[in-house]
């Protein structure tokens, strides 16, 4: 749903957008991986970049 996650970062600011993504990331990852909790601010910090960069 690329374009639903568009409008949904488009009505925020790119920040709050940031710290959105990483903590949906979080807990939709934490679901799969218990592994992924215990580096979840690290991992977090690489996805936001990464999302940034792909953006």
């Amino acid at each position: 749903m690329p374009g639903a996650w568009s409008g949904y970062l488009g009505a925020t600011p790119p920040y709050n957008s940031s710290i959105n993504i990483g903590i949906f990331t979080f807990s939709f990852r934490s679901i799969n991986n218990a592994e992924f909790e215990g580096s979840w601010k690290r991992k977090k910090v690489q996805l936001v970049l990464n999302f940034q960069i792909s953006k």
